[in-house]
């Protein structure tokens, strides 16, 4: 970690991080000032709002959505397109309802 004199601008370089946490006064060997270090606090990140669970809940109810509105309007659906017909074949295969 690097410590700068505050009068004279002098960098020095403290390698022990012990050190810096022991000593809370340092005394500039150019000019002689002494002045405190004050620690900062280290910031924590903030919690995000996002989580991969909501995202999962959010996916299950879009795919729940789709498979209700699918069965609602089989009727339409096989009726109008080829690739209509083919979704609903796929998800008529895949989930055989009477």
């Amino acid at each position: 970690m690097n410590i700068k004199c505050p009068k004279c601008k002098t960098l020095f370089e403290i390698e022990s991080q012990d050190l810096i946490n022991s000593v809370k006064k340092f005394k500039c060997s150019v000019c002689g000032n002494l002045w405190l270090i004050e620690k900062k606090p280290i910031e924590k990140p903030e919690k995000s709002t996002f989580s991969i669970k909501k995202l999962l809940l959010l996916n299950v109810f879009i795919i729940l959505i789709v498979l209700v509105c699918i069965f609602l309007f089989r009727e339409e659906l096989e009726l109008t397109d080829s690739y209509w017909q083919n979704l609903f074949n796929f998800i008529d295969n895949l989930v055989p309802i009477e």
